[in-house]
């Protein structure tokens, strides 16, 4: 499996009065090593020209704070068939959350980025704020799945959406096995595919300002 091709099926609650039920599920804490959840807050800055020109050239880029640590990313490209995402992404440790593309010209995007940059700067679009409930999940077949249930909003302006949903990212092994523990916590809670990536709500958030 490629480092750095992200894989994870996205599911919105769509009754919040059921996180407490699925943290507590018995199934996923069986499967889970450690078996309970780390908490974290993380606040994510997402950035592009006055063009969109970034966006014009199928690239995402944002810089979030994890805990006490900054991480710039890029993910370029990918398809998204229901809930199940998929593309390709390059996460670089940085030192501030001010735009600099020039850490990831060491990846093979390099010209792409320059392209599409064109000279023209970068500017903030939305801010995302959640806090994040974690578990590693190891299935019976060996898959590995990042299981996460994020909570908190999406501000872009003078508009906000909240934010409720579970991410299964597959860290190795079936991508079956990742769409079975989705269908498996679907029939027992009031959870639907998300196709939409917080990016592409961002920007939908960001349209009503115009």
């Amino acid at each position: 499996m490629d480092a750095n091709i992200e894989t994870e099926l996205k599911l919105q609650l769509t009754d919040t009065l059921r996180w407490a039920d699925i943290l507590s599920d018995s199934q996923l804490l069986e499967l889970a090593n450690p078996p309970f959840f780390k908490s974290e807050d993380y606040e994510a800055f997402y950035f592009d020209t006055p063009s969109f020109s970034l966006k014009k050239a199928g690239i995402a880029y944002r810089v979030r704070r994890e805990g006490e640590k900054l991480t710039a990313t890029i993910k370029v490209g990918g398809s998204s068939h229901g809930g199940m995402h998929e593309r390709q992404e390059w996460n670089i440790e940085v030192q501030k959350t001010e735009p600099d593309l020039t850490p990831f010209f060491n990846t093979p995007f390099r010209l792409l980025l320059e392209k599409a940059l064109n000279g023209e700067n970068l500017e903030e679009l939305f801010v995302t704020r959640f806090e994040r409930k974690s578990l590693n999940l190891c299935l019976t077949d060996g898959t590995e799945v990042d299981f996460a249930a994020d909570r908190g909003e999406i501000v872009a302006g003078d508009y906000k959406e909240p934010i409720n949903e579970i991410e299964l990212e597959l860290k190795k092994g079936d991508k079956g096995q990742l769409l079975k523990l989705g269908d498996m916590l679907i029939k027992k809670y009031p959870l639907i595919k998300e196709p939409r990536s917080k990016f592409y709500r961002g920007l939908k958030l960001l349209e009503l300002n115009s």
